[in-house]
C-alpha cells in the first residue's frame, strides 16, 4: 500500500537495514503538503479554536441552543474546514495508489493487484506533529482524514466512459460517489495499464471495487513534545491513535497473508499456464 508522514503529516521514504540488499522499493512514498496546512492561514478563514471535530462539537452546540445564525455560520466554517482537509486526503490517496499500481504494472505483478481486489489497499499517514497546542488539534484533523478515507472506494475508470476536459486530455482521476461514498476512479493509463485486456491479465479486471485501509500514527518528536510527555498533555489520546494504528496493521497484515497463502496453495495445485502480456 502507499504510505505518508512526515511532520505536516505526509511524506517520507523508504529505506533498508543495514547489510541487506534491496532490489527495489519496499513501500511506495508520497511527499505533499500537509491536510492541516490551512491551520497557517486559519484565521483568515474563520477557524480561531480547535479542527474540525472542535467545530462540529461547537456546531452541534449551536443546533442545541436553536441559534439559527451562529449554527450558520459554524455550518460554512465547518463545511470550509472538511472540504480542505478532503481535498489534501483525495490527493494523497490518489497519487499513492497510482504509483503503486503504476510500479506493479511494470513488474507485471498480479499478486499485487490480486490483493487489491481481494483485501483491499493499505494507505498510512504518519505524524511528527506534537500533543500541544495548534498542533494537536491538527493531529485530531488528521484523525478526520483517516475517518474519510475510510469510506473511498477505488475503481478503475472504463474507457468508453472516459470524458475529455476543457485541454481535450482525458482525466487521470474522477471523483464520483456521493458524500458518503466517494469512490476515485482512475484513468487505466493512470495505472500503468494499457487496456482494459492487460489491467484483467493482472488481476485487476474492469469494474472492480478495491476497499481503502487508513491507518494513522503519530508521534511528536520535538522539544514541545518533551514538555508535553513531561506534564502528560494529550499524551494518552496519542497512545490510543497509535495503539488502534498497530490494531488495524496487524488485521491488515493477517488479512493479506491469508489471500497470498491461498495464492500459493493454488500456484502448487495446477500448472502455470499464464501467457506474457505482449508489448
Amino acid at each position: 500500500g502507499g504510505r505518508g508522514g512526515g511532520r505536516g503529516g505526509m511524506g517520507g521514504g523508504g529505506g533498508g537495514s543495514r547489510g541487506v540488499e534491496l532490489t527495489g522499493s519496499i513501500y511506495t512514498s508520497v511527499t505533499m503538503g500537509s491536510p492541516t496546512a490551512y491551520w497557517s492561514h486559519r484565521y483568515a478563514l474563520g477557524y480561531d479554536e480547535g479542527g474540525a471535530d472542535a467545530s462540529a462539537l461547537r456546531l452541534g452546540a449551536e443546533l442545541g441552543k436553536r441559534n439559527v445564525q451562529g449554527s450558520a455560520d459554524l455550518a460554512r466554517s465547518y463545511a470550509r474546514q472538511c472540504s480542505l482537509l478532503k481535498c489534501h486526503a483525495y490527493s494523497a490517496l490518489a497519487a499513492s495508489f497510482a504509483l503503486s499500481c503504476q510500479e506493479a504494472s511494470a513488474k507485471s505483478d498480479r499478486a499485487f493487484f490480486t490483493t487489491l481486489t481481494a483485501v483491499g489497499y493499505l494507505v498510512q499517514f504518519e505524524s511528527l506533529l506534537t500533543t500541544r497546542g495548534d498542533e494537536w488539534a491538527m493531529v485530531g484533523d488528521l484523525a478526520v482524514v483517516e475517518r474519510i478515507l475510510r469510506q473511498v472506494t477505488l475503481t478503475i475508470t472504463p474507457p468508453e466512459d472516459d470524458q475529455e476536459n476543457s485541454t481535450g486530455e482525458q482525466p487521470a482521476v474522477t471523483v464520483k460517489g456521493t458524500r458518503l461514498r466517494p469512490v476515485l476512479s482512475f484513468a487505466l493509463a493512470e495505472l500503468g495499464l494499457k487496456d482494459s485486456t492487460h489491467a484483467a491479465r493482472l488481476g485487476l479486471p474492469l469494474g472492480t471495487a478495491v476497499r481503502v485501509h487508513c491507518v494513522l500514527a503519530t508521534q511528536g518528536i520535538s522539544e514541545e513534545q518533551t514538555l508535553a510527555n513531561f506534564f502528560n498533555t494529550n499524551t494518552a489520546e496519542q497512545e490510543r491513535i497509535n495503539n488502534r494504528a498497530v490494531e488495524q496493521l496487524g488485521a491488515f497484515h493477517d488479512r493479506r497473508l491469508a489471500h497470498l497463502s491461498s495464492l500459493t496453495s493454488a500456484a502448487t495445485r495446477q500448472p502455470d499456464r499464464s501467457t506474457p502480456y505482449p508489448s
